[in-house]
């Protein structure tokens, strides 16, 4: 067995000549995030499948496994008012995380920020917004909005296909309702339909394999041929 190592790039690319990523059998990539968090994914495996993610902690005996954080979150919270399911496909294999929302009514005297946003485009949730007044009648004055997305390999998610799920999670805390226990995942256009940018299969059979979770239902496009789902 032989390892060779080398540098990357500042966008995580393999540095120099792309001849070894050709030669080797098995390639390996070891990222971190701003904390202790280390990733090992395997973007290239001639003996197994590719896009496996290992994440360790490092800690003061050296680096510690650890489980998925987004997903045992998700475990911990799903069935909860404002907590939405969603499998993002845009960072090595389909990784399931809670969307959370809360849209907490705003008292006289209180210090309160009525707008908050981690880890996705505050301009995105304002335009989830603005669908869900104009094409569900939703009343949001005097309501401070929060949105928060987990990251996953120590990035921010990136996903399209995020919008649904977004408005789900507010619909859900806006009305103070616990959402139903599905994968919601879809793009929502200027019109206010609900469509599939890509094939949802590989993001439907992670919540359906998933050990723990197992979610049979989806809210999706019912414009995506072969699937029933429910359109907005």
């Amino acid at each position: 067995c032989i390892i060779l190592v080398c540098q990357e790039t500042k966008a995580g690319d393999m540095a120099g000549p792309q001849k070894l990523a050709h030669l080797v059998d098995v390639h390996l990539k070891f990222n971190m995030d701003g904390k202790a968090r280390r990733f090992l994914i395997d973007p290239k495996n001639r003996f197994g499948p590719t896009n496996e993610v290992a994440i360790y902690d490092m800690t003061g005996n050296g680096l510690r496994e650890i489980g998925n954080i987004t997903e045992e979150q998700l475990e911990q919270r799903i069935g909860s008012v404002g907590v939405v399911p969603f499998a993002t496909t845009h960072l090595a294999r389909p990784v399931l995380l809670a969307i959370e929302a809360s849209a907490v009514e705003i008292k006289d005297g209180t210090l309160t920020r009525p707008f908050d946003v981690q880890g996705y485009d505050p301009q995105k949730v304002r335009r989830v917004l603005d669908h869900l007044q104009e094409h569900c009648s939703v009343y949001i004055v005097g309501r401070a909005i929060r949105v928060r997305v987990p990251k996953v390999l120590g990035k921010e998610v990136d996903d399209e296909e995020m919008e649904l799920a977004v408005a789900a999670a507010l619909l859900s805390a806006l009305y103070s309702r616990p959402p139903p226990k599905a994968l919601v995942f879809g793009i929502i256009a200027l019109s206010g339909q609900v469509f599939a940018d890509e094939d949802p299969a590989i993001r439907l059979a992670a919540a359906r394999d998933h050990t723990r979770l197992a979610l049979r239902d989806a809210i999706i496009s019912s414009r995506v041929s072969g699937v029933t789902g429910v359109a907005t």
